[in-house]
This record gives structure tokens, sequence and C-alpha cells, in this order.
């Protein structure tokens, strides 16, 4: 249906929008730093609060959702749910 085209548009837009070197905010209450991309079994390393600011270091898309690799102000490093976090503009 129309939905999925409006998915793959957001998507590229996601993509083409969002490299290495973006910095990102956590726009929800907060947000999964996982050791791999994919929100499964428990691999939470860090729960990042509202408004945390964070460098783009690498992005995969899993499902159609794209995950960041980044390192948090903590010096912790993992993979954010591009479901969780926006570009800090």
């Amino acid at each position: 249906g129309a939905n999925t085209e409006i998915g793959k548009a957001d998507n590229q837009a996601a993509l083409t929008a969002v490299g290495p070197g973006t910095t990102m905010r956590v726009d929800t209450s907060n947000a999964n730093l996982r050791k791999e991309p994919g929100a499964t079994g428990n691999s939470v390393v860090e729960v990042l609060q509202r408004d945390t600011l964070m460098t783009v270091e690498d992005v995969r898309i899993l499902n159609g959702v794209p995950w960041y690799l980044t390192t948090s102000p903590n010096g912790a490093q993992g993979w954010v749910s591009g479901r969780t976090i926006v570009p800090n503009n």
C-alpha cells in the first residue's frame, strides 16, 4: 500500500540525512544503548536519558529501522535505534 512507499522514502531520507559525524539527541524518555543493532535479548549496555547528545559513527538498517553506532557521554560504545533519537538541529 501507500504506507509502504512512504516508509521506503523515510528510510532513504534518514539514510541520506544522518551519517557519521551527525550529532543526535535522545527524543524519548530514554533510549537503550545496545551491544548489537536490533532490540533483542539482554544486550543493553547503558540507558540514555532524554536530550543526551551523541555523534553517529556508523549506520545500519535492520528490518527497515536505522540503528546508529555511537559512544555515550560515559564512554560506552553501542547501537541506538533510530526510533528513539533524532538529529540535534
